[in-house]
């Protein structure tokens, strides 16, 4: 009999979570990810930090950015600048122009400048779309879904749709999915580890997957990640972060 009652109890404990999860919308658990993620501080505050011999600066207030990358070779110190509107790349301070390249420095800039963000990027961005997908398992784990797309594309994007996984308990988001415009149809998967906080704000590392064709979906992502389908590419790994307040 006090089996019986354990099941029953047990069952009840997980319908009750079910209908828990189902009464939250994209936007509720969006809006719960940025909150644990404390990302929102960084729209009044300069962000440095150091990938692959580069130093990244990021200043934004409010929907004004200036986003930089430096690197120092030799005697040559090369700086790469996207703000609002404009790019600027320079070398020793004297102004270059590489035509189309500069353009692709600063789309790359911008993206990487994006995932520093997310998810504190999509608030209160009227050009978004949100959605919430099914729930997908990873690593045994069931994660809401929400999906990001674009009313509009900008120019200098990327990336068109995102996929969060937003951990049901922590709202960590542990991965993210998303499509990227010089791969060729092939998609990618970021799977966050080394989580740590600077000055309340949640940062992380990347390992960083690639789909091997570019005949798969977005939806497809989990499942070959589960079966180890994906090819591992280099890992993003943010290091010497800083973060000031400019208010």
């Amino acid at each position: 009999m006090k089996k019986i009652l354990f099941i029953l109890a047990t069952i009840l404990v997980v319908v009750s979570c079910d209908e828990k999860k189902e009464k939250l919308t994209a936007s509720q658990i969006l809006d719960t990810a940025i909150e644990n993620s404390g990302r929102r501080q960084l729209y009044a505050s300069q962000l440095s930090f150091e990938f692959n011999g580069i130093t990244y600066t990021s200043t934004r207030d409010a929907h004004n950015y200036v986003y930089e990358m430096k690197r120092v070779r030799d005697t040559i110190t090369y700086l790469a600048k996207a703000f609002n509107g404009g790019f600027d790349y320079t070398e020793n301070g004297v102004s270059k122009s590489y035509g189309a390249q500069n353009g692709q420095v600063e789309k790359q800039l911008l993206a990487l400048n994006d995932f520093m963000l997310l998810p504190a990027i999509f608030e209160n961005d009227n050009s978004i779309i949100i959605n919430l997908k099914e729930e997908a398992v990873i690593n045994s784990i069931s994660y809401y879904v929400v999906h990001i797309s674009y009313k509009d594309q900008m120019p200098t994007d990327l990336i068109s749709n995102y996929y969060l996984y937003v951990h049901p308990e922590s709202f960590d988001i542990d991965f993210v999915g998303y499509d990227f415009q010089p791969a060729q149809g092939k998609l990618f998967l970021r799977e966050t580890y080394n989580k740590r906080r600077v000055d309340g704000i949640f940062f992380c590392d990347y390992r960083t997957y690639r789909t091997t064709t570019a005949d798969v979906t977005l939806d497809e992502l989990p499942q070959l990640f589960n079966t180890n389908a994906l090819e591992l590419k280099t890992p993003y790994k943010p290091e010497a972060i800083t973060v000031t307040p400019i208010n």
